[in-house]
């Protein structure tokens, strides 16, 4: 099973036993807001595109401002998977491919 390989379930746990802890707190940036957050505020995607993880995060403060229809259960798909990410790179894309 794969996991965002920062929160405490024990995929995690395992995967980062010996690693220091100054680097599992490191500081990650939210797609939308682009402002870097410690890793536990942000919400990190699930979803499986081919045979990638999407790694996109999302702060709660993003989520909530800008997406009000999510979801709140265990398997996060993030806006941007979606296809309503309100970023200015995401909506570029999709504008990019209506053309």
């Amino acid at each position: 099973p794969a996991c965002c390989g920062f929160c405490s379930c024990a995929v995690c746990t395992r995967k980062n036993k010996g690693v220091k802890s100054s680097t599992l707190s490191a500081k990650a940036s939210c797609h939308q807001c682009k402002l870097k957050k410690p890793q536990q505020e942000l919400r990190h995607c699930e979803m499986v595109i081919g045979n990638r993880h999407c790694r996109k995060k999302f702060c709660e403060q993003c989520l909530t401002r800008y997406v009000l229809s999510l979801p709140n259960d265990s398997h996060f798909k993030c806006p941007a998977c979606l296809g309503i990410c309100t970023c200015a790179s995401c909506v570029r894309r999709r504008e990019k491919m209506n053309q």
